[in-house]
């Protein structure tokens, strides 16, 4: 298959670490991997990017997991930003005048959901751990001078995605 067949045949698709090809237009069960989106999430900055300090998606997940008291909510809150794999961390400002986006993100994240097993539209503690570990994020990675002097590296913050992951499905 040459590139341009691939192209064509793969028009909407995006495709991933592990092989899958995407669509998020729409999305097919069998092409979302959770290792895709560790990975993917473990390289993908917080704020832009715009931060002090590197922090992924993924451990902003894993931070927000560790606010939960159950596992059905400790999972919401893991993949609560899992359809950012595949379009990307939009920040907040940009993503509410996006209605378009937001419209592909809920249909991507009821797929994830369904597939994984949580609910989706997450539930209002999910939602507000989110709002308070990004105030804290806000606060620790956007005012303060280098927080955190750890080296960060891709890898620890997909393993620790992952394990979280696979310990709730045990």
């Amino acid at each position: 298959m040459t590139i341009s067949d691939t192209k064509n045949k793969y028009a909407d698709c995006i495709k991933t670490r592990n092989g899958y090809f995407v669509n998020v237009f729409k999305p097919d069960p069998a092409t979302i991997d959770i290792r895709d989106i560790a990975f993917a999430l473990a390289r993908m900055p917080r704020f832009g990017g715009h931060t002090n300090e590197f922090f992924s998606v993924a451990r902003h997940s894993v931070a927000v997991h560790n606010m939960m008291q159950t596992n059905e909510l400790r999972l919401c809150a893991l993949l609560h930003d899992a359809s950012e794999a595949y379009l990307i961390d939009i920040p907040s400002p940009i993503k509410q005048h996006l209605p378009e986006y937001k419209k592909i993100e809920n249909g991507l994240m009821q797929v994830i959901a369904d597939k994984f097993g949580f609910q989706w539209p997450l539930p209002q503690i999910v939602k507000d751990a989110d709002e308070v570990q990004l105030e804290a994020e806000w606060e620790e990675l956007m005012t303060l001078e280098k927080l955190f002097h750890e080296m960060v590296d891709f890898e620890t913050d997909e393993r620790m995605f992952l394990e979280a992951f696979y310990a709730l499905k045990k």
